[in-house]
């Protein structure tokens, strides 16, 4: 059994994948929660894994709790922290150290390169962060931009207004009007506006540039709400960065040791 991890900054998910046919897959969020105690109680009742492939962006204390609980409960399996040092089938990074390109990023543009393959791709993470990555017809990454995502906006907005705290304890809803009647209307409505106006007005810039029009993926857990906003054609795959690691272990199926 082999398992795949998306080790995210607010979300972990897991695939667990078998002879190639996946056989069951799952998610739970652990931000603010000991990462120990949720991978105890997430993964108590998984079969035993023999190959476990981890793209973690979430921090040294998440990787030490995957590789401490794989000790314990899987002694002998074969585990694999994928990074940029490891590469990936198909696609050259464009970042002049590809070792600090993330890997979730990097995963993402290989499941998008197998899903579009001679197609030049704009992938766009909307998690905690929001990451937009070209890659051009023969796999080339031509490089990204990052910027905060709804859940960071809101934590600086409200950092940095203390009036404003008792607002943002929940989100409500909206008109789709841009001018709102109550402040935390008005709250929701202007992170939509940043969050909306910064991605698709980086996408215009970004197709403007090309010489053949990007097809639009979009994945993470505001991709819903990007894609609500969003003019064009787009997809949205809500499980791309699993997918680019499932692709990527095929490449070190037959790889003896520990990349």
């Amino acid at each position: 059994m082999r398992l795949l991890v998306d080790a995210g900054n607010s979300r972990l998910k897991w695939r667990l994948v078998e002879n190639g046919r996946v056989v069951s897959q799952a998610a739970c969020d652990h931000r603010g929660r000991r990462a120990d105690e949720v991978l105890a109680q997430a993964w108590a009742v998984l079969p035993e894994a023999r190959e476990i492939f981890v793209a973690n962006v979430a921090g040294d204390g998440v990787r030490r709790a995957i590789e401490d609980h794989a000790a314990h409960r899987w002694p002998g399996a074969r585990l694999v922290m994928l990074s940029g040092r490891t590469g990936a089938p198909d696609v050259r990074v464009a970042y002049t150290d590809p070792t600090r390109f993330g890997i979730d990023r990097l995963a993402a543009l290989v499941a998008a390169r197998a899903l579009r393959p001679g197609c030049p791709v704009l992938v766009v993470d909307a998690g905690t962060a929001v990451t937009i990555d070209a890659l051009d017809a023969r796999g080339r990454h031509l490089g990204g931009l990052i910027m905060p995502g709804r859940r960071l906006l809101s934590e600086a907005l409200g950092g940095g207004t203390s009036a404003l705290g008792a607002a943002l304890d929940s989100r409500v809803e909206c008109a789709d009007e841009e001018l709102q009647v109550s402040t935390a209307a008005g709250i929701e409505a202007g992170i939509r506006r940043m969050l909306c106006s910064g991605v698709w007005g980086a996408i215009a810039a970004i197709q403007a540039r090309g010489e053949a029009p990007f097809e639009v993926i979009l994945t993470g857990g505001d991709a819903a709400e990007v894609d609500a906003c969003g003019e064009g054609a787009r997809e949205i795959r809500a499980d791309l960065v699993l997918d680019g690691v499932a692709r990527m272990a095929e490449r070190f199926a037959e790889t003896p040791g520990i990349a």
